[in-house]
């Protein structure tokens, strides 16, 4: 272990001495403190933190990003090229202990960068907004909506699978399915449909949803109901309505009336104070309209209940825990690239891979689908064996990467949605520990061919 560290040491001091490290700092300052300055916000608090956190921080996590990996892929594949690596062999050092030495060394630079653009960065949030903090009213926006840790609410999911399969069938029977469409195709335009009508809300009707797990919530904090919904009038216009939220079998409810312009994000609180403390939570829109109006909310995104879990200090550090795990992946990622490539392909290879994860969404439904290579005639390129074996390729790629898919922390900072520990910690162990050790191994055994290579 003295070896390690002292091997994590030595990369620290190489990357001071070769001045990298005070050039790194010295630009997270200077796009931490000039960015603000020049993007112009839209005037709205949210906007100012959206600057300061989400592009301010996600700039610095770029540059901190290509540094990870540009420096992970040098310090190997280039002391390969220079000879020094060959002196390895003769020194009572396992190349594992070289890769976790150079590996640490890597990721306590890069945690003492990140610590430094964070820190400033809160900073800079806290100055920026002095003033509204110091206004009550605008105090209290911030600190519900915006400098706040919520967590979503799970609503019972709606299961339209049945329903849209009973029609189906009924228009198999009478023979009105249409013969140039498949029949999958058509289940999901009915299904499609059917969840478009549960999410409608005609006049004088309501609409539910059902949170059988809303675990305990702070009466000290109200809900916070975003919604957005269309109506059958075009237009934005303005629709009446009554939020009402109740748990529990009792009759003790909080009542809400809004009068909501169509197509636009709303948000609206509804004090918990007086509610029990536990049981079956309902959320319920009633379509009180003195008009005919149709109400439509979006099946997906439409209606998002929020619970106060926790203030924005601790989740921006949880939040910034996220990123540092990435990070340790990428001096991971570009290190094992190093062994195995010169520094151009290592590089090139390392970015590769970067992108394959940051696709991972895309080939999980990419690969539930059937493949099919056509040319741009609309001939097939390939048989249908040829693409049952891409879409087995598809599969084992998004299994590979799956475990690697992070919250998107930053989108969450901003809008005080939370980033929980378990999060945190399933991030630190797949990117910090799990992946790395595997890559550490896949390295040294690789180091240890190109020793024994050189030997001979």
């Amino acid at each position: 272990m003295r070896r390690i560290w002292a091997i994590a040491a030595l990369t620290l001091r190489g990357a001071v001495r070769s001045r990298i490290a005070p050039l790194l700092l010295g630009v997270l300052l200077v796009v931490i403190a000039g960015l603000p300055l020049t993007i112009r916000g839209d005037g709205t608090l949210s906007g100012e933190v959206q600057i300061l956190v989400r592009y301010t921080l996600g700039l610095a996590l770029l540059i901190l990003s290509l540094a990870a990996l540009w420096a992970g892929c040098a310090s190997v594949s280039l002391e390969w090229q220079s000879k020094k690596l060959q002196l390895v062999a003769t020194k009572p050092i396992h190349p594992f202990e070289l890769w976790i030495g150079k590996w640490l060394g890597l990721v306590l630079l890069n945690g003492t960068l990140l610590a430094l653009a964070g820190g400033v960065t809160a900073g800079m949030l806290r100055w920026r907004l002095r003033e509204p903090l110091a206004d009550p009213a605008r105090r209290g926006e911030l600190l519900t909506d915006i400098l706040v840790a919520r967590r979503p609410l799970v609503p019972e999911p709606v299961d339209v699978d049945a329903a849209a399969l009973a029609r189906l069938d009924e228009a198999r029977r009478l023979g009105t399915l249409p013969p140039e469409v498949s029949p999958e195709t058509v289940f999901e335009a009915i299904r499609q449909a059917l969840r478009a009508e549960a999410f409608s809300v005609a006049p004088g009707g309501a609409r539910s949803w059902r949170y059988p797990r809303p675990g305990r919530l702070d009466p000290a904090h109200p809900l916070s109901l975003q919604f957005r919904f269309s109506c059958s009038t075009p237009g934005p216009a303005r629709v009446a309505g009554a939020w009402s939220v109740r748990r529990g079998e009792s009759g003790a409810l909080v009542r809400v009336e809004t009068n909501a312009v169509a197509t636009t994000p709303h948000i609206l609180h509804a004090p918990v104070r007086d509610l029990p403390p536990e049981g079956l939570l309902t959320v319920e829109y009633r379509n009180t309209d003195a008009q005919a109006v149709t109400v439509l909310f979006p099946p997906d995104g439409g209606l998002e209940t929020l619970a106060r879990a926790g203030a924005f200090g601790p989740n921006y550090a949880r939040g910034l825990l996220v990123l540092f795990g990435q990070l340790a992946l990428l001096a991971a990622l570009g290190l094992t690239a190093g062994s195995l490539f010169s520094m151009p392909v290592a590089a090139f290879v390392s970015g590769f891979v970067l992108l394959m994860i940051q696709m991972s969404g895309d080939l999980e439904s990419l690969s539930a689908r059937p493949v099919a290579l056509v040319s741009h005639h609309g001939d097939a390129l390939f048989g249908p064996h040829a693409a049952v074996f891409f879409q087995w390729v598809l599969r084992l790629l998004g299994a590979a990467v799956a475990p690697l898919r992070v919250p998107d922390a930053m989108a969450r900072l901003t809008t005080g949605i939370l980033v929980s520990w378990a999060e945190t910690g399933r991030v630190l162990l797949t990117h910090g520990l799990v992946y790395p050790l595997a890559l550490a191994g896949l390295a040294a055994w690789i180091m240890r061919r190109r020793e024994m290579a050189l030997a001979g």
